[in-house]
């Protein structure tokens, strides 16, 4: 039997709550959550329906594991004995 893969990007609705200047309240599956206005479509109202998309970036990921890395082998070059604290 093969196995399938899980999704590499997962959508859901989100509702949008109220809105000031600055921020919007959204709820998600019944929960609430605050975020910068400015991550909103223009035009988007209090009351709207969106839809919202969350993908895995592989190459983001891959670059970030590789500056982790070198910055931990710079971390442990310069503890020298390992008595030193961090």
């Amino acid at each position: 039997m093969k196995k399938t893969k899980p999704p590499r990007t997962a959508a859901t609705q989100v509702v949008i709550d109220r809105l000031d200047e600055r921020l919007a309240t959204i709820v998600i599956r019944g929960q609430t959550h605050t975020l910068p206005r400015s991550l909103l479509p223009a035009g988007t109202k209090e009351g709207d329906a969106l839809r919202v998309s969350i993908a895995r970036d592989d190459e983001a990921t891959d670059k970030l594991k590789r500056e982790i890395g070198t910055r931990l082998g710079r971390l442990r070059e310069n503890d020298g004995d390992g008595d030193e604290s961090l």
